[in-house]
C-alpha cells in the first residue's frame, strides 16, 4: 500500500491480482485495475500481459504514476490522471522495487 505524496489517494496492490485506488477524502474506491481469467493464466485488462500477484508499489514524486512490481517479474507504470498503462517493463526485477528518482519514464 501506498499514498500519494499529496495525501489525497491511497493505491493497494493485492494477491487477488488487482490494484486498487481509493480517495482518502471520501473513503471511497475511484478505481480498480483487475485480472481478469483467461486459459488458467491471469491477464490484467489494461495490459494483456501475464501477470502474477502485486509485489509492490511505488508512487512517482510527482504523483503522477504509479509503478508495480508483480511476481512474474514484471514492471508496470500507470497513469494516475488517465487511469492507463503507460509503460511495461518483462523481466525486470528479482526483488523489492523501491522508487529512484533518477528513472526515466519514457513521455
Amino acid at each position: 500500500m501506498v499514498v500519494t505524496p499529496d495525501g489525497k489517494y491511497m493505491i493497494s496492490g493485492a494477491f487477488d491480482k488487482s490494484i486498487k485506488i481509493f480517495d482518502l477524502e471520501t473513503r471511497q474506491l475511484v478505481h480498480e485495475f483487475r485480472a481478469i481469467h483467461q486459459s488458467k493464466k491471469f491477464f490484467l485488462i489494461f495490459s494483456h500481459e501475464i501477470i502474477e500477484e502485486i509485489k509492490t508499489l511505488a508512487v512517482t514524486p510527482d504523483g503522477k504514476h504509479i509503478v508495480s512490481g508483480s511476481y512474474d517479474r514484471s514492471i508496470k507504470i500507470l497513469s494516475l490522471d488517465t487511469k492507463e498503462q503507460v509503460d511495461y517493463f518483462r523481466n525486470a526485477h528479482e526483488g523489492i522495487l523501491e522508487w529512484n528518482p533518477l528513472f526515466l519514464i519514457k513521455k
